[in-house]
């Protein structure tokens, strides 16, 4: 089956399911606090993302409303639910075929309530402001551009959205006065409310066109249903955040499998491991577009981006983070105070000394071992002497343990047979020396090797290079994030 067929399938039990909820009467969730004309409303409603929260004490009559909302707002913080929206369509109307009672703002934007003692608030921009749920969506751009608090947008917002002629009402109407009437208007005023409307559920209609599109045998969507056999990138990982050898692994998968997934429990590091993903693809040369289901999920991982202190990750879509991003945008394309060679060689000397302290690590751990060996098979030391009594002194052991190795290809018997005599003699075994035994004496030096060096040292000191290995670790994650970042600008 293509992918192709696997899509209109997958259109046509869409469209038989039972329809999405369309949310098209924002007062049903959480209420609507109507601020009629207030002036603060239309200043909160087109203030910039770094603007001061906008100061607003709600009337007597609006107390336990806004307190209500307050604490939805709170309780669903991080998926910003809050809206301020401007002039309400409300009453019957057909939408998506059906006539439906509506209550839908045509400007809305995601803000959030700060709570400043009594009935005092501030109200505080958090996303962009956007005309929907009813403009054709070329037509909205014009729209957000040329927002004003007049009647000829009201009329142009309507129209745009197949709604021409809907008069329009002053703000001393309330507009839930309207949602059960006869007809429908539009009321020229302000109200916070809870949800974004949805007026939307073609997904039907959606995954037909993608059925269609050019290439799409060839995304990762195919591979899910045709899966190709790929080679494995065992290569080093460019380290910018710390990784287990579980993340270390989706890294390396993820750069040659078409699909790769990550799967957790929350707080397992699956944000943490697209972060180290994205990373290293941009370390290689590459860049990276991740897209999110939320606003929120966007934010963390721009955030967790943003801590790794690498390239500055360019949000898109509706986020509070925008000026940040900008500022760190224009911090990074100032002139750096080290040259990009210089960067690498910092790098890479990163790199060796958190080497030098793991191969530290592994020989103590390898000695700890060998020396507890020992002790355990003290009674057979003369014994292993006996067979090869230069192999307790003074001899390279590693270079012993090679002789020994069996050669391969042209002549390799007569080769192995060379090397193992060189081994003897080296060891100070007899020549005819069984090679079981002369590889149990060169493991029994080895652990009277190890033995003596931990009594002349006092021990391993494991707790000292754990230190050590984490202050070199952190050094390293340092030194290549400012090697990315500097290697991303231009």
């Amino acid at each position: 089956m293509t992918v192709s067929a696997v899509l209109r399938t997958l259109a046509r039990l869409s469209a038989s399911e039972q329809p999405q909820r369309v949310h098209v009467d924002v007062a049903k969730t959480a209420g609507l606090v109507w601020l009629a004309d207030a002036p603060v409303a239309w200043t909160a409603l087109t203030a910039g993302a770094e603007a001061e929260p906008v100061p607003w004490a709600a009337g007597q009559h609006l107390k336990h409303a806004v307190r209500r909302l307050a604490a939805f707002d709170a309780l669903h913080r991080e998926d910003r639910l809050l809206r301020l929206g401007w002039a309400f369509l409300c009453g019957p109307a057909e939408v998506e075929g059906k006539r439906r009672r509506v209550c839908l703002p045509l400007v809305s934007r995601p803000v959030r309530l700060h709570h400043a003692g009594g009935r005092r608030y501030g109200i505080h921009p958090a996303g962009d402001v956007a005309v929907y749920p009813l403009a054709e969506w070329l037509r909205v751009p014009e729209l957000e551009t040329g927002l004003a608090p007049t009647d000829e947008w009201i009329a142009a917002a309507l129209t745009a959205g197949g709604f021409p002629g809907v008069p329009v009402l002053d703000a001393t109407h309330d507009p839930r006065s309207f949602v059960g009437g006869d007809r429908l208007v539009v009321v020229k005023g302000a109200g916070l409310h809870a949800g974004e409307p949805v007026v939307s559920t073609g997904r039907g209609t959606a995954l037909f066109t993608w059925a269609g599109v050019p290439g799409i045998e060839d995304t990762a969507l195919a591979r899910l249903y045709a899966p190709v056999e790929v080679e494995p990138d065992d290569g080093p990982v460019t380290e910018v955040l710390p990784l287990t050898p579980s993340q270390r692994a989706a890294v390396r998968a993820a750069r040659s499998a078409p699909v790769t997934v990550v799967g957790g429990p929350p707080g397992s590091g699956k944000t943490h491991t697209l972060a180290a993903i994205a990373l290293d693809a941009v370390a290689a040369g590459q860049s990276v577009l991740l897209a999110s289901r939320t606003r929120n999920a966007a934010d963390v991982l721009g955030a967790a981006l943003r801590r790794a202190g690498g390239p500055v990750p360019v949000l898109f879509g509706d986020s509070e983070l925008r000026q940040e991003m900008a500022r760190e945008l224009a911090d990074g394309l100032a002139p750096a105070d080290r040259a990009g060679d210089d960067l690498d060689r910092a790098r890479r000397s990163a790199d060796a000394a958190v080497a030098r302290v793991e191969r530290a690590v592994a020989d103590a751990l390898r000695d700890e071992d060998l020396a507890a060996e020992a002790v355990r098979r003290e009674a057979l030391m003369s014994a292993h002497r006996a067979v090869a009594p230069k192999a307790f002194e003074d001899i390279d052991l590693t270079r012993v343990r090679d002789l020994m190795r069996p050669r391969e290809g042209l002549f390799g018997g007569l080769r192995t047979r060379w090397a193992l005599r060189s081994a003897r003699r080296l060891a100070g075994a007899a020549d005819m020396c069984d090679p079981v035994e002369l590889e149990a004496a060169v493991r029994a030096a080895e652990q009277s090797a190890a033995h003596v060096r931990l009594a002349a040292s006092g021990g391993t000191a494991l707790a000292a290079l754990r230190d050590l290995l984490a202050e070199e670790d952190a050094g390293r994650h340092r030194a290549t994030a400012a090697w990315l970042a500097a290697r991303t600008v231009g």
